[in-house]
Order: structure tokens, then C-alpha cells, then sequence
């Protein structure tokens, strides 16, 4: 599994699109193994569950299960770091 790395973030359009590709990547790094490769097969190989399932011996559902999962962690993450720095830009003024 290659994640995407500072190069391939780069070539983004836009300097907020890249540091959120970087966060997610950041929160990407933090999860269980297993929800890390599946994501990295859906959303940079671009494979269907179907194709993650015959690659990782999992049931379709797992995978499914365990997409859902680490999607709902990165949201969650997202937000709450969201949350913490408009908090602090609210200190500061």
C-alpha cells in the first residue's frame, strides 16, 4: 500500500484542498491497519468492495463495515480538530 505522499498533494489546485488532503492523511495514518488498507484500495486504487474483498479475503460486508467505520473516524476526527482551532482563532481576537 503507497499512500499519497507531499508530491502527488502538490500538484493540487489549491493550498486549502492540499492541507485538507494532508490532514485527512494525517487522520488516515492513525487508524487500524485493516480500515487504512481498505481505504487506501476505495480511494486511491479505486477499487469496488467487491475487488477489496477478493484482495483482503474479507466478506463484502466487512469491508463495507470497515469503510463506513473509517470514513465516520476521519469525519469525526476532521471535526473536532475544526472545532479546537476555531477555538483558538476566537481566544486570539
Amino acid at each position: 500500500m503507497t499512500p499519497l505522499g507531499d508530491t502527488e498533494i502538490a500538484v493540487l489546485p489549491d493550498l486549502d484542498e492540499r492541507r485538507a488532503v494532508s490532514q485527512i492523511l494525517q487522520v488516515v495514518e492513525t487508524l487500524p491497519k485493516n480500515q487504512r488498507e481498505v481505504i487506501h484500495l476505495k480511494f486511491q486504487c479505486d477499487l469496488s468492495y467487491k475487488e477489496i474483498s477478493e484482495i483482503t479475503k474479507l466478506s463484502v460486508s466487512n469491508v463495507g463495515f470497515l469503510i463506513h467505520s473509517a470514513v465516520r473516524a476521519i469525519r469525526r476526527q476532521m471535526l473536532s480538530e475544526a472545532e479546537q482551532a476555531s477555538t483558538v482563532t476566537r481566544r486570539i481576537q
